[in-house]
């Protein structure tokens, strides 16, 4: 009886143990994907600003060509 209840104890111990590991796993793969998103948003947010500051010259080459003649 008292092997029984070892035996209970080891597999229930190996379930924690496992249940421990997919919360892990799930917790490393929201991790993930917070990373990815935060990623995108700084690289889409520095392209935006690369674009905006790009636009701003050539719109003020643009105007300084056109105020020269």
């Amino acid at each position: 009886m008292n092997n029984r209840f070892r035996y209970m104890e080891m597999c229930l111990t190996f379930v924690n143990e496992k249940q421990v590991y997919v919360q892990v796993m799930i917790c490393d793969i929201s991790m993930r994907k917070y990373a990815i998103i935060w990623f995108v948003i700084v690289f889409g947010y520095g392209v935006y600003v690369f674009y905006d500051a790009y636009m701003l010259q050539m719109i003020s080459l643009f105007v300084y060509g056109f105020l020269s003649f």
